[in-house]
């Protein structure tokens, strides 16, 4: 009889830490799962979330000093496309700096007169018609912090009746750049994007 109430006061004290083992998982899981989930959309809207370091540039000042810019002329490309009423250059141009560079447009003049900076009109004109010059990488200011560097740049073309047209710089160290419009390209496909394609 002393055996058997022993064997039942064991199993009962088993079975309890058996039960309270199963609690105390049951509670762990409960305040784990409900725990916050670091949800962003629940930050109010002046919040200020920030990411890892993705490797963004801090921007440079603006480049003061323009007698040590030299900007010339790699290569380019001329569209015809029927979708605008203009043509437009595609030129890419490497800089050279003793520094970083924060360099605005308005130093380059095409032979027409438009100044790069102020290309607003056109490259809406080719946003309506579904033409992005973020697929070719444009640039619209040329900053950066390597002192040598590769760039594109939009250039307009006004009259369609030119055969060719040239870009100039008030830097000292630049030469005008010359460009032959005999040669075009007319298919869009560069500029425009497919359904699922990601616009930058």
């Amino acid at each position: 009889m002393a055996r058997r109430l022993k064997k039942s006061v064991k199993t009962f004290f088993l079975s309890m830490i058996v039960v309270f083992l199963i609690a105390a998982i049951g509670v762990v899981a409960y305040f784990a799962l409900s725990a916050p989930q670091n949800d962003l959309s629940d930050l109010p809207d002046d919040t200020e979330v920030v990411m890892p370091d993705s490797g963004n540039q801090t921007k440079p000042d603006e480049t003061s000093d323009q007698d040590k810019i030299q900007v010339d002329l790699v290569d380019y490309t001329v569209y015809d496309l029927d979708s605008v009423n203009f043509r437009f250059i595609i030129a890419k141009v490497r800089v050279k700096s003793n520094d970083a560079t924060n360099i605005s447009l308005s130093h380059f003049t095409t032979s027409e007169g438009i100044v790069l900076s102020d290309v607003d009109s056109y490259v809406e004109q080719l946003e309506k018609n579904s033409l992005f010059l973020g697929k070719k990488n444009v640039w619209f200011e040329l900053v950066s912090s390597e002192t040598n560097y590769l760039a594109n740049i939009f250039i307009p073309v006004k009259d369609n009746a030119l055969s060719s047209v040239s870009l100039s710089s008030d830097f000292k160290k630049s030469h005008v750049m010359k460009f032959d419009l005999s040669e075009v390209v007319t298919s869009k496909e560069e500029l425009g994007y497919e359904e699922d394609d990601i616009i930058s």
